[in-house]
């Protein structure tokens, strides 16, 4: 038990610094755009980075459990989880920040 919620809180917290710095990507890909447009793209990344974020901690424990159930060791286990699900976690906030940019490019094409 103890060994899922520290896959958990390790992924959570990988995949939120992974986040955090691609934010600041986010926000170069954004010169230029007002900040009116800005903010719903930028609300659009911090929703699906939390979201993301969520989600592939609770697939890491999922994971986790079915390769203990496979004869990991816990510890091998939480540490190809963690680095396998932060690898996908920060795959989905890079599309999230093409995502965030199309959704400025359509309000400011809108107005």
């Amino acid at each position: 038990m103890i060994s899922k919620v520290i896959t958990f809180a390790l992924t959570f917290v990988a995949n939120a610094a992974i986040g955090t710095v691609l934010f600041f990507f986010l926000i170069v890909a954004l010169n230029g755009f007002a900040e009116r447009d800005a903010h719903y793209a930028i609300g659009t990344y911090i929703a699906g980075a939390v979201l993301a974020s969520l989600i592939v901690s609770s697939l890491a424990v999922l994971v986790l459990g079915w390769l203990i159930g496979r004869d990991f060791k816990p510890w091998i286990a939480g540490c190809l989880a963690v680095l396998a699900f932060s690898i996908v976690g920060g795959i989905i906030k890079a599309i999230l920040i093409l995502a965030a940019t199309v959704v400025a490019e359509i309000v400011r094409s809108s107005r």
